[in-house]
């Protein structure tokens, strides 16, 4: 089934918000989650492997790259909301 983390809802947060900052401004997505730009930068972004590819002049193609990166950030929604779902059944069988 894959590995279980320890804190699922935080790893949930913290890959969203990382997603999210690469398509969005920073401002409305710490808006969104609550909090400050500080924050996120120091608790929840993450550098993805395609930001390094980029910064390192990997690329051939920058605009297969991006398809390649909307394509990541579709299937990474299709699995956080699938995650959700998953701890939401699990905190109602758990719940009297």
């Amino acid at each position: 089934m894959g590995e279980a983390w320890a804190k699922p809802y935080h790893t949930l947060r913290k890959n969203c918000e990382t997603d999210w900052l690469a398509a969005y401004p920073v401002m409305d997505v710490c808006r969104w989650l609550g909090h400050s730009p500080t924050v996120a930068m120091k608790h929840y972004h993450q550098t993805t492997a395609s930001t390094m590819r980029r910064a390192a002049g990997l690329v051939a193609d920058p605009a297969t790259e991006l398809e390649a990166e909307v394509r990541r950030l579709r299937e990474a929604r299709i699995r956080t909301a699938s995650h959700i779902r998953r701890l939401r059944r699990a905190t109602e069988r758990a719940t009297p």
